[in-house]
């Protein structure tokens, strides 16, 4: 299962659109008219999070007008957006049908042909704005289209025009006109036909001009992860090892821009690492993994709506093994033979010449990781006054973070101070 967006305050989702929401103090609902204030987003969750300051910001200036006891003019509702909703709406509800669902409530492109035909009529007539004042008074548009006029509004979170304006004409004049489109489609895809287009003007254009999004830089996210990490004291191993990373990945998309990466982008990406000879445990535990780690702060950081590496997956096949874990009892002796043994390269250079400590370590080191089990980097880490003897009891400690391990030199070792560890230590 995906992980859950953060939520973000005033942001809103609510049947698969974003809306930016407030709500309105009690002693002002009598002078704006309503509880809350509504702006609609978009369906793309980055692009409302992009929009939303703005739209908070207009309408807190609606309520700081009313605190001036001025009653504001709330913006219309968008009819172009309106007719985009309704048309794919009444498809969308028609194809339920087909399919033996339960809708909710019979949509109108489900008439039959004796109701349909006195319906268009009536579509047609408000369509073409030849809706007589009687009719208005009647309620003969509100009758036939009101229904859709009452979704579109709350779709947008508006209070429906009064009817007797021209604004309420207008919109419920183009969703008739939406609603005569959705029909005619209804029947040619009876009829099999599912390739036909609407000719209604607003149904062919775009739904809303919207600005393009900025880019977003990925070597700019992996920078802002960082920093994140180094407030922490942490961190600064990983920007040594996934710079490189981010660089092949920008260079191999050509661009710098997170926004345009995709889930088949970072495929054709992990394929060509593979080209050139990267390992695969490489690139999953490397590559892979700080590209989905970065992409992933970013979502939750809201500057990405989505992590396209989330589910790229490197797998590895079982690696076979050759021979047993461990080192042989002649390994282990040919180890030891070694450590005690060695010497460092002559070299008249002092410069390139190994230090007594350095050559100390590299003897001892081994046999202590021998006698104790312990691993190489922690031996290297001992200090002085981590190797001692208690009631004749030679004795290691090691440190890891709060803990302290004690561990128990066996009898042999006891020999081996013989050979100088003993004035190794104390030096």
């Amino acid at each position: 299962m995906g992980k859950q967006a953060k939520a973000v305050r005033h942001l809103q989702l609510k049947d698969g659109r974003y809306r930016a929401r407030i709500a309105v103090p009690a002693a002002l609902v009598p002078i704006i008219g309503k509880g809350e204030l509504l702006e609609p987003l978009g369906a793309d969750r980055a692009a409302a999070l992009w929009k939303l300051s703005g739209a908070i910001a207009g309408l807190k200036s609606i309520i700081d007008d009313a605190r001036r006891g001025v009653k504001p003019v709330l913006p219309p509702v968008a009819i172009r957006r309106a007719v985009h909703d309704h048309y794919a709406a009444e498809l969308a509800t028609d194809e339920r049908i087909d399919l033996g669902g339960d809708p909710g409530r019979p949509a109108s492109t489900g008439f039959n042909e004796h109701f349909s035909g006195a319906y268009l009529r009536a579509l047609r007539k408000i369509a073409a704005g030849y809706v007589t004042a009687e009719e208005r008074a009647e309620g003969f548009v509100q009758a036939t289209i009101g229904w859709a006029v009452y979704e579109a509004c709350g779709r947008q979170g508006r209070d429906q025009p009064d009817p007797a304006t021209q604004a309420y004409l207008d919109l419920a004049s183009a969703l008739a006109t939406s609603q005569i489109e959705a029909m005619e489609r209804t029947r040619e895809r009876d009829r099999g036909n599912w390739n036909s287009k609407p000719a209604f003007r607003l149904l062919t254009e775009p739904v809303e001009q919207s600005a393009e999004l900025p880019p977003v830089s990925i070597e700019g996210l992996l920078d802002s992860y960082l920093a994140m990490r180094a407030r922490s004291g942490v961190g600064a191993e990983a920007g040594k090892r996934w710079r490189p990373c981010f660089k092949r990945l920008i260079a191999f998309l050509g661009h710098d821009d997170a926004r345009q990466l995709t889930k088949a982008d970072l495929q054709r990406w992990l394929n060509h690492l593979r080209d050139a000879g990267l390992a695969e445990r490489t690139i999953r535990d490397v590559d892979l993994a700080s590209v989905r780690t970065v992409l992933g702060y970013a979502v939750e950081q809201d500057q990405l709506a989505s992590n396209p590496a989330a589910f790229v997956k490197v797998r590895l096949g079982r690696k076979e093994q050759a021979r047993d874990r461990g080192f042989s009892t002649a390994e282990a002796e040919a180890i030891i033979a070694a450590s005690r043994a060695y010497q460092p390269k002559p070299s008249a250079n002092p410069a390139t010449r190994e230090g007594e400590h350095l050559v100390s370590a590299k003897r001892w080191a081994p046999i202590l990781c021998a006698h104790t089990g312990s691993r190489i980097a922690e031996v290297c880490h001992l200090r002085r006054e981590d190797v001692g003897e208690r009631d004749g009891i030679p004795f290691m400690r090691i440190s890891i973070k709060d803990i302290q391990i004690y561990l128990i030199f066996n009898s042999y070792f006891k020999e081996q101070t013989n050979l100088g560890f003993t004035c190794f230590q104390q030096e």
